[in-house]
């Protein structure tokens, strides 16, 4: 699905980042542009790969 939502720029957080929705919607938002704050309980490849913890 194609869906261009205009994130680029905003900033958002994402919670369940790790996997499922979650992680489907934090990938999402990060190649629609968006500055993304992502939580897990467990972070996963999905999260670092996308939001790189600092």
């Amino acid at each position: 699905m194609n869906m261009n939502l205009e994130l680029a720029g905003t900033r958002g957080l994402v919670t369940g980042a790790s996997r499922g929705i979650g992680a489907a919607v934090m990938q999402h938002f990060v190649e629609q542009g968006a500055l993304i704050q992502a939580r897990a309980k467990v972070y996963s490849s999905a999260c670092t790969a996308c939001c790189p913890a600092t």
